[in-house]
């Protein structure tokens, strides 16, 4: 009876040795970072916004949440708004933080009311490629598309970039149907299939009617196009409810909620809105001084490898793990295990004595 204790006990702590190499093997090789996106008109964002402290401490609490965020309708001609708000963004996150950068495109519109786009992201997270503006040579934009393309430094060599556009309200069905067309001009780049439309589309309400869809082709080519945030979604401060910001992607790069980023790496995508009232217990009035939209985002966890034999990418020190369900099966399988072990060896010493 001792020696088959003894025998058992000696299975189950080769077993659990296994079990641990196994979790072990797997944390060297895989990482989960996550990464979050976002979208955001800032109504009229000027030096007016900029001079109301509160308002300015509202959208630093909003815009620090994320890793790369796309700004529509900035206003300002003295090109100040952008370059200050990040200044104090800075300030404002930890001081031990990667501090943000920014990206602005030329001022935009066929009137004299001009705007501007911006990008602000992490440089340790977003490594900044190029940014590119759409020429308009057929005037079908008010402001024509902002292009910024980047990496993720988690995953080197695979370049993507977030197509923004702030549409037109009364053009919203044609402005959607030539993003199509924008969309079909950068096709000969490395990021074509990889790019991230988004931005205010006025996608909605009385700009957008349900009999309006069948002739939007960004919408019509499910093939081609994949719609993140739905028609039923509210991304306005107002008491109306009108879906008017959106992500749309390839379909190629969304099948069944997974984004394909390349051919060797896959994201989990999750868009929804960030009602900030809500979320920050502001009242409704001074939520309507904050901007009429909502932000909306995207939380993306990139799955990547740590260790290559291929010299594959390697994940920093900084970036966030999120334990997966195999690791999880396998903390219990060992529980289980390191339980039987301690119960046989006590049953062994029982007996002996």
């Amino acid at each position: 009876m001792t020696l088959r204790i003894q025998a058992v006990t000696m299975l189950s702590i080769f077993l659990f040795a296994h079990l641990l190499s196994s979790i072990l093997a797997q944390q060297q090789q895989l990482a989960t970072q996550s990464i979050k996106i976002s979208s955001f008109n800032i109504q009229v964002f000027g030096q007016t916004k900029m001079s109301k402290p509160e308002v300015v401490q509202t959208l630093l609490k909003i815009t620090s949440m994320y890793d790369l965020i796309f700004i529509m309708e900035v206003r300002d001609s003295s090109n100040t708004t952008i370059p200050e708000f990040t200044r104090q963004l800075n300030n404002f996150i930890p001081s031990t933080s990667v501090k943000y950068q920014f990206q602005i495109s030329e001022p935009l519109g066929r009137t004299s009311s001009k705007e501007q786009y911006a990008i602000l992201y992490k440089p340790n997270i977003i490594k900044f490629v190029k940014t590119l503006q759409y020429l308009d040579v057929n005037n079908w934009f008010e402001r024509p598309p902002f292009l910024f393309v980047f990496e993720l430094v988690a995953l080197p060599s695979q370049i993507f970039s977030l197509l923004g556009c702030h549409i037109k309200p009364t053009d919203a069905v044609a402005e959607m149907n030539h993003l199509v067309d924008v969309f079909n001009s950068y096709q000969n780049e490395a990021f074509a299939n990889q790019t991230i439309m988004c931005g205010d589309f006025n996608a909605g309400c009385s700009y957008v009617t349900s009999s309006d869809w069948n002739s939007i082709s960004l919408r019509t080519d499910s093939t081609r196009f994949k719609w993140l945030i739905n028609d039923t979604t509210d991304t306005t401060v107002a008491t109306s409810e009108c879906p008017y910001d959106r992500f749309v992607v390839p379909t190629s790069m969304a099948q069944n909620n997974i984004l394909k980023l390349g051919s060797k790496y896959e994201i989990s995508q999750v868009a929804s809105v960030f009602r900030f009232d809500e979320r920050l217990g502001l009242n409704s009035t001074f939520a309507a001084t904050v901007s009429d939209h909502y932000p909306i985002e995207m939380t993306i966890q990139v799955r990547v490898a740590t260790t290559s034999s291929s010299g594959g990418p390697k994940v920093s020190q900084s970036t966030p793990r999120v334990v997966s369900s195999t690791t999880r099966s396998l903390s219990l399988s060992l529980f289980i295990i390191l339980v039987i072990v301690m119960v046989q060896f006590l049953c062994g010493y029982w007996i002996s004595l």
